[in-house]
């Protein structure tokens, strides 16, 4: 299981961050606050159309974000990093990741970081590779397993505990 520190379920019920934050809320606004659990996807667009009022959820602030939503002052920072297979030696350094094809969530700041990406590898003679997009991370994750994909980016503190939990088959 991983576990996000600011959002996830526990036996059903949502914890962490997020959830605590809700909680104080509805103890203080003068509102009623309804909430709704979606995919990941549908949260901020849902919110920059209209749909829903505010998100309060964990979410990277991006230029591109920052032009259609007003965010709180950040509580954290996310580093977009990469992980792989153990015993792929194929990949030692970020230059290596040229060519490479990857996996990223759909609609998130792991996708975003692909152009960043794409500069460094430039920089260095290489290129992008494919990159694949998820509606989550448990199915990239199969297919870097698999053998699909080379490497997944994502946050790279969901990562070091991914790699935590699963040593023998991660890096």
């Amino acid at each position: 299981m991983i576990i996000h520190p600011l959002s996830f379920l526990v036996n059903g019920k949502p914890t962490g961050f997020d959830h605590e934050l809700l909680e104080r809320l509805r103890k203080v606004v003068p509102f009623e606050i309804r909430q709704e659990i979606l995919p990941w996807q549908g949260i901020l667009p849902g919110v920059a159309e209209g749909k829903y009022d505010v998100a309060l959820t964990a979410a990277v602030i991006t230029d591109e974000r920052a032009k259609l939503l007003d965010f709180t002052m950040p509580i954290a920072e996310s580093t977009i990093a990469y992980i792989i297979r153990k015993g792929n030696d194929s990949i030692k350094t970020l230059g290596d990741l040229s060519g490479k094809t990857l996996g990223a969530q759909q609609g998130g700041a792991s996708f975003a970081a692909v152009p960043d990406l794409e500069a460094k590898l430039k920089q260095q003679g290489g290129a992008i590779g494919q990159v694949k997009q998820y509606r989550g991370f448990a199915a990239a994750y199969q297919d870097l397993l698999g053998g699909q994909l080379d490497a997944v980016l994502h946050n790279i503190v969901s990562l070091s505990v991914l790699v935590d939990e699963k040593p023998a088959i991660l890096n």
